[in-house]
Protein backbone atom coordinates (compact mmCIF):
# COMPACT_ATOMS: atom_id res chain seq x y z
CA UNK A 1 0.00 0.00 0.00
CA UNK A 2 2.78 2.40 0.98
CA UNK A 3 4.65 1.55 -2.22
CA UNK A 4 1.57 2.40 -4.34
CA UNK A 5 1.10 5.76 -2.63
CA UNK A 6 4.77 6.59 -3.12
CA UNK A 7 4.49 5.80 -6.85
CA UNK A 8 1.40 8.03 -7.17
CA UNK A 9 3.16 10.90 -5.43
CA UNK A 10 6.10 10.59 -7.81
CA UNK A 11 3.81 10.74 -10.84
CA UNK A 12 2.06 13.85 -9.47
CA UNK A 13 5.44 15.49 -8.90
CA UNK A 14 6.54 14.71 -12.48
CA UNK A 15 3.36 16.05 -14.10
CA UNK A 16 3.23 19.16 -11.88
CA UNK A 17 6.73 20.07 -13.07
CA UNK A 18 5.76 20.03 -16.76
CA UNK A 19 6.05 23.49 -18.40
CA UNK A 20 2.90 25.56 -19.06
CA UNK A 21 3.25 25.14 -22.82
CA UNK A 22 2.45 21.44 -22.48
CA UNK A 23 -1.22 22.43 -22.26
CA UNK A 24 -1.43 22.97 -26.03
CA UNK A 25 -0.64 25.24 -29.00
CA UNK A 26 -1.27 28.99 -28.91
CA UNK A 27 -0.74 31.82 -31.39
CA UNK A 28 -1.34 35.55 -31.35
CA UNK A 29 -0.38 38.79 -33.10
CA UNK A 30 0.94 41.92 -31.44
CA UNK A 31 -2.06 43.97 -32.64
CA UNK A 32 -5.66 43.30 -33.61
CA UNK A 33 -5.53 45.60 -36.64
CA UNK A 34 -2.93 46.91 -39.11
CA UNK A 35 -2.63 49.19 -42.10
CA UNK A 36 -1.11 48.39 -45.48
CA UNK A 37 2.67 48.08 -45.31
CA UNK A 38 2.53 47.40 -41.57
CA UNK A 39 4.74 44.91 -39.75
CA UNK A 40 2.85 41.95 -38.23
CA UNK A 41 4.64 40.30 -35.28
CA UNK A 42 3.44 36.78 -34.48
CA UNK A 43 4.28 34.73 -31.38
CA UNK A 44 3.17 31.23 -30.48
CA UNK A 45 3.77 28.31 -28.20
CA UNK A 46 4.09 24.62 -29.10
CA UNK A 47 4.95 21.54 -27.06
CA UNK A 48 8.72 21.74 -27.36
CA UNK A 49 11.14 20.80 -30.09
CA UNK A 50 10.49 18.16 -32.73
CA UNK A 51 6.91 19.31 -33.30
CA UNK A 52 7.61 20.80 -36.78
CA UNK A 53 5.41 23.91 -36.33
CA UNK A 54 4.18 25.61 -39.51
CA UNK A 55 2.48 29.01 -39.71
CA UNK A 56 0.11 30.11 -42.47
CA UNK A 57 -1.54 33.53 -42.90
CA UNK A 58 -4.52 33.72 -45.24
CA UNK A 59 -6.16 36.89 -46.54
CA UNK A 60 -9.90 37.74 -46.73
CA UNK A 61 -10.16 35.84 -50.03
CA UNK A 62 -8.31 32.82 -48.52
CA UNK A 63 -5.13 33.52 -50.50
CA UNK A 64 -1.89 32.62 -48.68
CA UNK A 65 -0.16 35.86 -47.66
CA UNK A 66 2.68 34.38 -45.58
CA UNK A 67 3.96 30.98 -44.45
CA UNK A 68 6.84 29.89 -42.25
CA UNK A 69 8.17 26.62 -40.77
CA UNK A 70 10.47 26.58 -37.75
CA UNK A 71 13.33 24.13 -37.23
CA UNK A 72 14.28 22.91 -33.77
CA UNK A 73 17.04 25.49 -33.37
CA UNK A 74 14.45 28.28 -33.64
CA UNK A 75 12.17 26.85 -30.93
CA UNK A 76 12.95 27.86 -27.34
CA UNK A 77 13.23 25.33 -24.54
CA UNK A 78 9.83 26.55 -23.33
CA UNK A 79 8.29 25.89 -26.76
CA UNK A 80 8.04 29.53 -27.83
CA UNK A 81 8.18 30.47 -31.52
CA UNK A 82 8.06 33.85 -33.20
CA UNK A 83 8.21 35.43 -36.64
CA UNK A 84 7.04 38.50 -38.50
CA UNK A 85 6.15 39.63 -41.99
CA UNK A 86 5.31 42.93 -43.69
CA UNK A 87 1.94 43.51 -45.30
CA UNK A 88 1.96 44.42 -48.97
CA UNK A 89 1.31 48.06 -49.88
CA UNK A 90 -1.80 46.92 -51.77
CA UNK A 91 -2.93 44.33 -49.20
CA UNK A 92 -6.65 43.56 -49.33
CA UNK A 93 -8.72 45.20 -46.59
CA UNK A 94 -10.54 42.75 -44.31
CA UNK A 95 -9.99 39.90 -41.85
CA UNK A 96 -6.84 37.74 -42.03
CA UNK A 97 -6.55 34.29 -40.41
CA UNK A 98 -3.33 33.11 -38.75
CA UNK A 99 -3.02 29.32 -38.28
CA UNK A 100 -0.22 27.63 -36.33
CA UNK A 101 -0.06 23.85 -36.85
CA UNK A 102 2.25 21.42 -35.06
CA UNK A 103 2.25 17.73 -34.29
CA UNK A 104 1.14 18.75 -30.81
CA UNK A 105 -1.97 20.61 -31.97
CA UNK A 106 -3.33 23.61 -33.86
CA UNK A 107 -4.36 27.19 -33.00
CA UNK A 108 -5.76 30.15 -34.94
CA UNK A 109 -6.21 33.86 -34.47
CA UNK A 110 -7.29 36.74 -36.67
CA UNK A 111 -6.37 40.33 -37.38
CA UNK A 112 -7.83 43.05 -39.57
CA UNK A 113 -6.22 45.17 -42.27
CA UNK A 114 -8.04 48.45 -42.49
CA UNK A 115 -7.68 51.76 -44.25
CA UNK A 116 -5.37 54.18 -42.52
CA UNK A 117 -7.38 56.68 -40.58
CA UNK A 118 -6.43 60.22 -41.29
CA UNK A 119 -7.77 63.29 -39.65
CA UNK A 120 -10.24 64.95 -41.95
CA UNK A 121 -9.93 68.66 -42.63
CA UNK A 122 -13.22 70.36 -41.81
CA UNK A 123 -14.14 73.71 -43.35
CA UNK A 124 -17.13 75.67 -42.06
CA UNK A 125 -18.30 79.01 -43.42
CA UNK A 126 -21.07 81.37 -42.33
CA UNK A 127 -22.21 84.52 -44.12
CA UNK A 128 -25.03 86.97 -43.43
CA UNK A 129 -27.40 88.25 -46.11
CA UNK A 130 -26.74 91.92 -45.23
CA UNK A 131 -24.36 94.17 -43.31
CA UNK A 132 -26.99 96.05 -41.29
CA UNK A 133 -30.57 95.47 -40.19
CA UNK A 134 -33.52 97.23 -38.59
CA UNK A 135 -36.14 95.80 -36.28
CA UNK A 136 -38.36 93.28 -38.05
CA UNK A 137 -35.88 92.44 -40.83
CA UNK A 138 -35.18 88.78 -41.61
CA UNK A 139 -31.56 87.83 -40.94
CA UNK A 140 -30.30 84.85 -42.94
CA UNK A 141 -27.10 82.98 -42.21
CA UNK A 142 -25.86 80.54 -44.84
CA UNK A 143 -22.68 78.69 -45.65
CA UNK A 144 -21.11 75.33 -46.39
CA UNK A 145 -19.68 72.38 -44.46
CA UNK A 146 -16.81 70.53 -46.11
CA UNK A 147 -14.61 67.55 -45.25
CA UNK A 148 -11.36 67.29 -47.15
CA UNK A 149 -12.65 69.86 -49.62
CA UNK A 150 -15.96 68.09 -50.35
CA UNK A 151 -19.39 69.19 -49.17
CA UNK A 152 -21.06 66.84 -46.69
CA UNK A 153 -24.57 66.35 -45.40
CA UNK A 154 -24.49 66.72 -41.62
CA UNK A 155 -26.12 68.35 -38.61
CA UNK A 156 -25.44 72.08 -38.21
CA UNK A 157 -26.15 73.78 -34.87
CA UNK A 158 -27.15 77.45 -35.17
CA UNK A 159 -27.35 79.68 -32.05
CA UNK A 160 -28.64 83.26 -32.08
CA UNK A 161 -27.79 85.60 -29.18
CA UNK A 162 -28.55 89.21 -28.22
CA UNK A 163 -26.06 90.96 -25.94
CA UNK A 164 -24.77 87.50 -24.89
CA UNK A 165 -28.21 86.08 -24.04
CA UNK A 166 -29.32 83.04 -26.03
CA UNK A 167 -32.53 83.64 -27.96
CA UNK A 168 -32.80 80.68 -30.30
CA UNK A 169 -30.91 77.43 -30.81
CA UNK A 170 -31.81 75.01 -33.56
CA UNK A 171 -30.30 72.21 -35.63
CA UNK A 172 -30.51 72.29 -39.41
CA UNK A 173 -28.98 69.93 -41.93
CA UNK A 174 -26.67 70.70 -44.77
CA UNK A 175 -27.52 69.12 -48.13
CA UNK A 176 -25.30 66.73 -50.05
CA UNK A 177 -23.30 69.70 -51.34
CA UNK A 178 -22.68 70.86 -47.76
CA UNK A 179 -24.92 73.94 -48.06
CA UNK A 180 -27.12 75.06 -45.17
CA UNK A 181 -29.27 78.10 -44.35
CA UNK A 182 -31.14 79.41 -41.32
CA UNK A 183 -33.23 82.52 -40.66
CA UNK A 184 -34.02 84.67 -37.64
CA UNK A 185 -36.18 87.77 -37.18
CA UNK A 186 -35.01 90.19 -34.46
CA UNK A 187 -37.81 92.33 -33.03
CA UNK A 188 -35.67 94.67 -30.91
CA UNK A 189 -32.60 96.79 -31.50
CA UNK A 190 -29.26 95.64 -30.09
CA UNK A 191 -26.01 93.75 -30.70
CA UNK A 192 -26.49 90.20 -31.99
CA UNK A 193 -24.30 87.21 -32.77
CA UNK A 194 -24.95 83.96 -34.62
CA UNK A 195 -22.74 80.95 -33.90
CA UNK A 196 -22.62 78.01 -36.30
CA UNK A 197 -21.21 74.60 -35.25
CA UNK A 198 -20.65 71.43 -37.29
CA UNK A 199 -18.26 68.44 -37.13
CA UNK A 200 -16.33 69.93 -34.22
CA UNK A 201 -15.79 73.31 -35.92
CA UNK A 202 -17.49 76.59 -35.13
CA UNK A 203 -17.63 80.08 -36.57
CA UNK A 204 -19.41 83.24 -35.48
CA UNK A 205 -20.78 86.41 -37.07
CA UNK A 206 -21.88 89.64 -35.36
CA UNK A 207 -24.42 92.20 -36.52
CA UNK A 208 -26.26 95.27 -35.27
CA UNK A 209 -30.02 95.77 -35.39
CA UNK A 210 -31.17 99.38 -35.33
CA UNK A 211 -34.54 100.74 -34.27
CA UNK A 212 -37.01 101.09 -37.09
CA UNK A 213 -37.32 104.82 -38.08
CA UNK A 214 -40.53 106.53 -37.03
CA UNK A 215 -42.16 108.11 -40.09
CA UNK A 216 -42.70 111.90 -39.84
CA UNK A 217 -46.41 112.89 -39.94
CA UNK A 218 -47.43 114.33 -43.27
CA UNK A 219 -49.53 117.57 -43.32
CA UNK A 220 -53.24 117.05 -43.58
CA UNK A 221 -54.37 118.32 -46.99
CA UNK A 222 -57.31 120.70 -47.30
CA UNK A 223 -60.34 118.64 -48.22
CA UNK A 224 -61.78 119.27 -51.62
CA UNK A 225 -64.68 117.69 -53.41
CA UNK A 226 -63.65 114.58 -55.22
CA UNK A 227 -65.49 111.89 -57.07
CA UNK A 228 -66.38 108.88 -55.00
CA UNK A 229 -63.64 106.27 -55.45
CA UNK A 230 -64.62 103.07 -57.15
CA UNK A 231 -64.23 99.99 -54.91
CA UNK A 232 -60.84 98.28 -55.22
CA UNK A 233 -61.27 94.60 -56.08
CA UNK A 234 -59.86 92.28 -53.38
CA UNK A 235 -57.00 90.09 -54.59
CA UNK A 236 -57.63 86.36 -54.59
CA UNK A 237 -56.12 84.74 -51.49
CA UNK A 238 -52.81 82.91 -52.03
CA UNK A 239 -53.06 79.17 -51.74
CA UNK A 240 -52.12 77.76 -48.29
CA UNK A 241 -49.25 75.32 -47.84
CA UNK A 242 -51.76 72.50 -47.38
CA UNK A 243 -53.51 73.42 -50.62
CA UNK A 244 -50.10 73.49 -52.31
CA UNK A 245 -49.36 69.94 -51.08
CA UNK A 246 -52.69 68.71 -52.44
CA UNK A 247 -52.02 70.41 -55.77
CA UNK A 248 -48.57 68.79 -56.11
CA UNK A 249 -50.00 65.38 -55.23
CA UNK A 250 -52.80 65.69 -57.81
CA UNK A 251 -50.37 66.84 -60.50
CA UNK A 252 -48.14 63.79 -59.92
CA UNK A 253 -51.15 61.47 -59.87
CA UNK A 254 -51.77 62.52 -63.47
CA UNK A 255 -48.18 61.57 -64.41
CA UNK A 256 -46.47 58.20 -64.78
CA UNK A 257 -44.44 58.41 -61.53
CA UNK A 258 -44.59 55.23 -59.43
CA UNK A 259 -44.36 57.13 -56.13
CA UNK A 260 -45.87 60.56 -55.44
CA UNK A 261 -43.23 62.72 -53.72
CA UNK A 262 -43.75 65.96 -51.79
CA UNK A 263 -40.97 68.13 -50.35
CA UNK A 264 -41.85 70.18 -47.26
CA UNK A 265 -40.02 71.96 -44.48
CA UNK A 266 -41.29 69.96 -41.50
CA UNK A 267 -44.79 68.65 -42.13
CA UNK A 268 -47.28 67.87 -44.88
CA UNK A 269 -51.07 67.93 -44.56
CA UNK A 270 -53.06 66.00 -47.14
CA UNK A 271 -56.84 66.32 -47.53
CA UNK A 272 -58.92 63.17 -47.11
CA UNK A 273 -60.11 63.46 -50.72
CA UNK A 274 -56.48 63.52 -51.90
CA UNK A 275 -55.72 60.47 -49.76
CA UNK A 276 -58.63 58.74 -51.49
CA UNK A 277 -57.16 59.58 -54.90
CA UNK A 278 -53.79 58.12 -53.87
CA UNK A 279 -55.46 54.92 -52.70
CA UNK A 280 -57.52 54.68 -55.89
CA UNK A 281 -54.38 55.15 -58.02
CA UNK A 282 -52.55 52.60 -55.82
CA UNK A 283 -49.54 54.90 -55.45
CA UNK A 284 -47.45 55.37 -52.30
CA UNK A 285 -46.85 58.85 -50.89
CA UNK A 286 -43.26 59.92 -50.08
CA UNK A 287 -42.81 62.98 -47.86
CA UNK A 288 -39.32 64.52 -47.77
CA UNK A 289 -38.41 66.90 -44.94
CA UNK A 290 -35.16 67.98 -43.25
CA UNK A 291 -33.04 65.18 -44.70
CA UNK A 292 -35.54 62.38 -44.05
CA UNK A 293 -38.16 60.64 -46.20
CA UNK A 294 -41.34 58.86 -45.11
CA UNK A 295 -42.88 56.44 -47.62
CA UNK A 296 -46.50 55.44 -46.90
CA UNK A 297 -48.19 52.70 -48.93
CA UNK A 298 -51.78 53.07 -50.23
CA UNK A 299 -52.98 50.38 -47.79
CA UNK A 300 -51.61 52.26 -44.78
CA UNK A 301 -53.02 55.56 -46.06
CA UNK A 302 -56.44 53.94 -46.32
CA UNK A 303 -56.16 52.44 -42.82
CA UNK A 304 -55.98 55.93 -41.28
CA UNK A 305 -59.70 56.44 -42.18
CA UNK A 306 -59.20 60.20 -42.41
CA UNK A 307 -62.48 62.16 -42.64
CA UNK A 308 -60.94 65.59 -43.31
CA UNK A 309 -57.14 65.40 -43.44
CA UNK A 310 -53.95 63.63 -42.34
CA UNK A 311 -50.72 65.38 -41.28
CA UNK A 312 -47.24 63.79 -41.28
CA UNK A 313 -44.55 65.65 -39.32
CA UNK A 314 -40.78 65.07 -39.50
CA UNK A 315 -38.93 67.13 -36.87
CA UNK A 316 -35.13 66.88 -36.57
CA UNK A 317 -33.92 66.52 -32.98
CA UNK A 318 -30.52 66.35 -31.30
CA UNK A 319 -29.55 63.04 -29.67
CA UNK A 320 -26.08 62.38 -28.27
CA UNK A 321 -24.11 59.87 -30.32
CA UNK A 322 -26.61 59.81 -33.21
CA UNK A 323 -25.75 60.63 -36.82
CA UNK A 324 -29.36 61.63 -37.44
CA UNK A 325 -32.42 61.72 -35.18
CA UNK A 326 -36.01 62.68 -35.97
CA UNK A 327 -39.34 62.83 -34.22
CA UNK A 328 -41.86 61.26 -36.64
CA UNK A 329 -45.59 61.69 -35.98
CA UNK A 330 -48.97 61.46 -37.72
CA UNK A 331 -52.20 63.29 -36.94
CA UNK A 332 -55.51 62.16 -38.40
CA UNK A 333 -58.31 64.73 -38.33
CA UNK A 334 -56.30 66.72 -35.76
CA UNK A 335 -55.78 63.76 -33.37
CA UNK A 336 -52.39 62.09 -32.84
CA UNK A 337 -52.31 58.61 -34.40
CA UNK A 338 -50.78 56.26 -31.82
CA UNK A 339 -51.81 52.81 -33.06
CA UNK A 340 -49.52 50.35 -34.83
CA UNK A 341 -49.50 50.69 -38.61
CA UNK A 342 -51.42 48.12 -40.61
CA UNK A 343 -48.23 47.51 -42.61
CA UNK A 344 -44.72 48.87 -41.95
CA UNK A 345 -43.87 52.38 -43.14
CA UNK A 346 -40.44 52.95 -44.68
CA UNK A 347 -38.36 55.82 -43.34
CA UNK A 348 -35.05 56.97 -44.82
CA UNK A 349 -32.60 59.13 -42.90
CA UNK A 350 -29.79 60.82 -44.82
CA UNK A 351 -26.50 60.10 -43.03
CA UNK A 352 -24.22 61.27 -45.83
CA UNK A 353 -20.83 59.54 -45.65
CA UNK A 354 -20.72 59.47 -41.85
CA UNK A 355 -21.23 55.72 -41.36
CA UNK A 356 -17.83 54.02 -41.05
CA UNK A 357 -18.92 50.43 -40.27
CA UNK A 358 -22.46 49.54 -41.33
CA UNK A 359 -22.14 46.25 -39.40
CA UNK A 360 -21.94 48.25 -36.17
CA UNK A 361 -24.72 50.69 -37.11
CA UNK A 362 -28.50 50.50 -36.77
CA UNK A 363 -31.68 52.52 -36.43
CA UNK A 364 -33.17 52.70 -32.94
CA UNK A 365 -36.32 54.17 -31.46
CA UNK A 366 -36.55 55.90 -28.09
CA UNK A 367 -38.74 54.00 -25.61
CA UNK A 368 -40.34 56.60 -23.36
CA UNK A 369 -41.24 54.00 -20.72
CA UNK A 370 -37.80 52.44 -20.29
CA UNK A 371 -35.94 55.64 -21.25
CA UNK A 372 -33.55 53.76 -23.53
CA UNK A 373 -32.91 53.06 -27.20
CA UNK A 374 -34.51 49.94 -28.72
CA UNK A 375 -33.01 48.22 -31.77
CA UNK A 376 -35.00 48.47 -35.02
CA UNK A 377 -32.35 47.63 -37.63
CA UNK A 378 -32.29 48.77 -41.25
CA UNK A 379 -29.44 49.05 -43.72
CA UNK A 380 -27.30 51.61 -45.52
CA UNK A 381 -28.40 52.28 -49.10
CA UNK A 382 -26.30 54.94 -50.76
CA UNK A 383 -26.19 57.80 -48.24
CA UNK A 384 -29.49 56.92 -46.56
CA UNK A 385 -30.25 54.61 -43.65
CA UNK A 386 -33.44 52.79 -44.63
CA UNK A 387 -35.67 51.00 -42.13
CA UNK A 388 -39.29 49.79 -41.98
CA UNK A 389 -41.15 50.77 -38.79
CA UNK A 390 -44.45 49.67 -37.27
CA UNK A 391 -45.12 52.88 -35.34
CA UNK A 392 -43.87 56.45 -35.15
CA UNK A 393 -41.63 57.75 -32.41
CA UNK A 394 -38.20 59.35 -32.15
CA UNK A 395 -35.81 57.39 -34.37
CA UNK A 396 -32.04 57.74 -34.65
CA UNK A 397 -29.13 56.23 -36.58
CA UNK A 398 -26.33 55.26 -34.17
CA UNK A 399 -22.94 53.64 -34.76
CA UNK A 400 -21.11 52.11 -31.81
CA UNK A 401 -18.62 49.30 -31.13
CA UNK A 402 -18.61 46.62 -28.46
CA UNK A 403 -16.43 43.54 -28.00
CA UNK A 404 -15.57 41.01 -25.29
CA UNK A 405 -12.25 39.90 -23.82
CA UNK A 406 -12.94 36.20 -24.45
CA UNK A 407 -13.58 36.34 -28.22
CA UNK A 408 -10.26 37.82 -29.40
CA UNK A 409 -9.22 34.70 -31.31
CA UNK A 410 -12.66 33.12 -31.77
CA UNK A 411 -13.99 32.24 -35.24
CA UNK A 412 -17.31 33.98 -34.43
CA UNK A 413 -15.68 37.27 -33.33
CA UNK A 414 -17.00 39.45 -36.24
CA UNK A 415 -20.56 38.10 -35.84
CA UNK A 416 -20.60 38.60 -32.06
CA UNK A 417 -19.13 42.11 -32.29
CA UNK A 418 -21.65 43.15 -34.93
CA UNK A 419 -24.64 41.93 -32.91
CA UNK A 420 -23.29 43.33 -29.62
CA UNK A 421 -22.61 46.71 -31.22
CA UNK A 422 -26.23 46.77 -32.42
CA UNK A 423 -27.52 45.79 -28.93
CA UNK A 424 -28.97 42.47 -30.14
CA UNK A 425 -26.77 40.18 -27.99
CA UNK A 426 -25.27 40.82 -24.58
CA UNK A 427 -22.45 39.24 -22.62
CA UNK A 428 -22.81 36.86 -19.68
CA UNK A 429 -20.71 39.43 -17.84
CA UNK A 430 -19.59 42.93 -18.78
CA UNK A 431 -16.45 41.74 -20.63
CA UNK A 432 -17.29 38.07 -21.21
CA UNK A 433 -19.49 36.64 -23.93
CA UNK A 434 -18.78 32.95 -23.19
CA UNK A 435 -18.99 31.85 -26.86
CA UNK A 436 -18.91 28.12 -26.02
CA UNK A 437 -21.78 28.39 -23.54
CA UNK A 438 -25.15 26.89 -24.41
CA UNK A 439 -28.37 28.78 -25.24
CA UNK A 440 -31.77 27.96 -23.79
CA UNK A 441 -34.95 28.03 -25.86
CA UNK A 442 -36.17 31.06 -23.89
CA UNK A 443 -32.89 32.93 -24.45
CA UNK A 444 -33.05 32.33 -28.20
CA UNK A 445 -36.68 33.47 -28.34
CA UNK A 446 -35.63 36.74 -26.67
CA UNK A 447 -32.78 37.19 -29.18
CA UNK A 448 -35.16 36.61 -32.10
CA UNK A 449 -37.76 39.03 -30.74
CA UNK A 450 -35.05 41.67 -30.27
CA UNK A 451 -33.48 41.17 -33.70
CA UNK A 452 -36.86 41.20 -35.46
CA UNK A 453 -38.26 44.06 -33.37
CA UNK A 454 -41.40 41.98 -32.72
CA UNK A 455 -44.48 43.69 -31.35
CA UNK A 456 -45.00 42.80 -27.69
CA UNK A 457 -48.33 42.56 -25.87
CA UNK A 458 -49.61 41.64 -22.41
CA UNK A 459 -49.30 38.09 -21.05
CA UNK A 460 -51.78 35.62 -22.54
CA UNK A 461 -50.59 32.27 -21.13
CA UNK A 462 -49.98 30.63 -24.51
CA UNK A 463 -47.74 27.89 -23.07
CA UNK A 464 -48.52 26.00 -19.87
CA UNK A 465 -44.86 26.07 -18.74
CA UNK A 466 -44.27 29.79 -19.43
CA UNK A 467 -45.71 31.85 -16.60
CA UNK A 468 -45.65 35.56 -15.88
CA UNK A 469 -42.87 34.88 -13.38
CA UNK A 470 -40.49 34.47 -16.34
CA UNK A 471 -40.51 38.28 -16.65
CA UNK A 472 -37.31 38.62 -18.70
CA UNK A 473 -38.62 36.39 -21.52
CA UNK A 474 -42.37 35.81 -21.33
CA UNK A 475 -43.53 38.63 -23.65
CA UNK A 476 -40.78 37.83 -26.18
CA UNK A 477 -41.73 34.12 -26.21
CA UNK A 478 -45.37 34.95 -26.83
CA UNK A 479 -44.47 37.56 -29.46
CA UNK A 480 -42.38 34.99 -31.35
CA UNK A 481 -45.27 32.52 -31.09
CA UNK A 482 -47.75 35.10 -32.44
CA UNK A 483 -45.41 35.65 -35.41
CA UNK A 484 -45.38 31.89 -36.13
CA UNK A 485 -41.67 31.52 -35.32
CA UNK A 486 -41.92 29.23 -32.28
CA UNK A 487 -44.59 26.58 -31.84
CA UNK A 488 -43.86 24.43 -28.81
CA UNK A 489 -45.14 20.89 -28.32
CA UNK A 490 -48.48 19.87 -26.78
CA UNK A 491 -48.93 23.31 -25.25
CA UNK A 492 -45.46 23.35 -23.70
CA UNK A 493 -42.40 25.39 -24.74
CA UNK A 494 -39.68 24.03 -22.40
CA UNK A 495 -38.09 27.47 -21.97
CA UNK A 496 -35.12 26.30 -19.88
CA UNK A 497 -34.09 23.42 -22.15
CA UNK A 498 -30.92 23.97 -24.25
CA UNK A 499 -31.90 24.71 -27.83
CA UNK A 500 -30.68 22.19 -30.41
CA UNK A 501 -29.11 23.06 -33.73
CA UNK A 502 -32.11 21.80 -35.71
CA UNK A 503 -34.55 23.77 -33.54
CA UNK A 504 -32.52 26.93 -34.04
CA UNK A 505 -32.33 26.44 -37.82
CA UNK A 506 -36.12 25.95 -38.00
CA UNK A 507 -36.78 29.14 -35.98
CA UNK A 508 -34.36 31.17 -38.10
CA UNK A 509 -36.05 30.11 -41.36
CA UNK A 510 -39.52 30.86 -39.94
CA UNK A 511 -38.23 34.28 -38.88
CA UNK A 512 -37.12 34.96 -42.45
CA UNK A 513 -40.52 33.86 -43.76
CA UNK A 514 -42.17 36.28 -41.33
CA UNK A 515 -39.91 39.29 -41.94
CA UNK A 516 -38.67 38.95 -45.52
CA UNK A 517 -40.14 35.98 -47.40
CA UNK A 518 -38.46 37.20 -50.61
CA UNK A 519 -35.08 36.20 -49.16
CA UNK A 520 -36.17 32.55 -49.45
CA UNK A 521 -37.11 32.86 -53.11
CA UNK A 522 -34.76 31.63 -55.82
CA UNK A 523 -32.76 29.39 -53.48
CA UNK A 524 -30.86 26.80 -55.51
CA UNK A 525 -32.65 23.48 -55.83
CA UNK A 526 -29.76 21.06 -55.22
CA UNK A 527 -29.63 19.88 -51.62
CA UNK A 528 -26.69 20.25 -49.26
CA UNK A 529 -25.63 16.76 -48.21
CA UNK A 530 -25.01 16.01 -44.53
CA UNK A 531 -23.76 12.54 -43.58
CA UNK A 532 -26.16 12.54 -40.61
CA UNK A 533 -29.07 14.01 -42.59
CA UNK A 534 -31.34 11.06 -41.76
CA UNK A 535 -31.19 11.99 -38.05
CA UNK A 536 -32.68 15.46 -38.64
CA UNK A 537 -36.26 15.61 -37.32
CA UNK A 538 -38.88 15.56 -40.08
CA UNK A 539 -40.30 18.96 -39.07
CA UNK A 540 -36.86 20.58 -39.47
CA UNK A 541 -35.41 18.90 -42.59
CA UNK A 542 -36.65 21.46 -45.11
CA UNK A 543 -35.66 24.36 -42.85
CA UNK A 544 -32.16 22.96 -42.32
CA UNK A 545 -31.74 22.61 -46.09
CA UNK A 546 -32.88 26.21 -46.66
CA UNK A 547 -30.56 27.48 -43.94
CA UNK A 548 -27.62 25.58 -45.47
CA UNK A 549 -28.33 26.85 -48.98
CA UNK A 550 -28.54 30.41 -47.66
CA UNK A 551 -25.16 29.98 -45.88
CA UNK A 552 -26.79 30.53 -42.50
CA UNK A 553 -25.36 27.22 -41.31
CA UNK A 554 -22.21 25.41 -42.46
CA UNK A 555 -22.23 22.07 -40.64
CA UNK A 556 -19.17 20.43 -39.12
CA UNK A 557 -16.43 18.10 -40.35
CA UNK A 558 -16.36 14.85 -38.38
CA UNK A 559 -14.19 11.88 -39.39
CA UNK A 560 -13.72 13.47 -42.80
CA UNK A 561 -17.47 13.84 -43.41
CA UNK A 562 -19.76 16.86 -43.34
CA UNK A 563 -22.33 16.52 -40.57
CA UNK A 564 -24.99 18.84 -39.15
CA UNK A 565 -25.27 17.40 -35.62
CA UNK A 566 -29.00 18.25 -35.43
CA UNK A 567 -29.50 17.13 -31.82
CA UNK A 568 -26.35 18.91 -30.62
CA UNK A 569 -26.76 21.74 -28.14
CA UNK A 570 -26.23 25.06 -29.94
CA UNK A 571 -23.53 27.33 -28.55
CA UNK A 572 -23.78 31.08 -28.05
CA UNK A 573 -21.24 31.55 -30.87
CA UNK A 574 -23.33 29.44 -33.26
CA UNK A 575 -26.45 31.38 -32.30
CA UNK A 576 -24.64 34.67 -32.99
CA UNK A 577 -23.52 33.51 -36.43
CA UNK A 578 -27.03 32.40 -37.41
CA UNK A 579 -28.65 35.60 -36.09
CA UNK A 580 -26.10 37.71 -37.97
CA UNK A 581 -26.84 35.94 -41.26
CA UNK A 582 -30.57 36.27 -40.60
CA UNK A 583 -30.36 40.05 -40.11
CA UNK A 584 -28.21 40.32 -43.24
CA UNK A 585 -30.84 38.54 -45.34
CA UNK A 586 -33.70 40.55 -43.82
CA UNK A 587 -32.05 43.83 -44.78
CA UNK A 588 -31.03 42.84 -48.32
Amino acid sequence: MKKGIATLLCLLLIFSSLPAWAAGVTVQTDQSSYIRGGKVNIVGNVQGKGTKPTLTVRGPNQSIEYTYQWNDSEISDQGAVQTFFTLRDNATYGTYTVTLKASSGEATTTFVVEEQKKEKIVELTAELNATSYVEGDTVTVSGTVKEDGKGVSTSVQVTWKKNGTELKKEAVFSNNSGQYTHTFRPIAAGSYTVKVEALGKETEQSFIVSSAPTPAPSPTPTPSPAPAPSPTPKPAPAPSKDEEVDRIVREQLQSSVATVTVQVEKQATVAATTVGELVKANKPLAIQASGATVVISPNVLQSFHARTHATVAVIPVQKEGAYRAYDFSIQVDGEKYERLFEKPIEIRMNVGKQVKHADHTAAYYWDEQTKQWEYVGGSLKGEEWVVAVSHFSTYAVIEQFHTFADIHAHWAKPYIESLASRMIVKGMKKDEFVPSGHVTRAEFAVLLARALHLTKSSYKGVFSDVSEQLKWAVVEIEAANAAGIIRGNNGRFEPHAPITREQMAAMIVRALQYKNAKSLEGVKESNVVFADGSTIASYAREDVQLAAKLKIIDGKIKNGQRVFDPKGKATRAEAAKMLYEMTRLINE
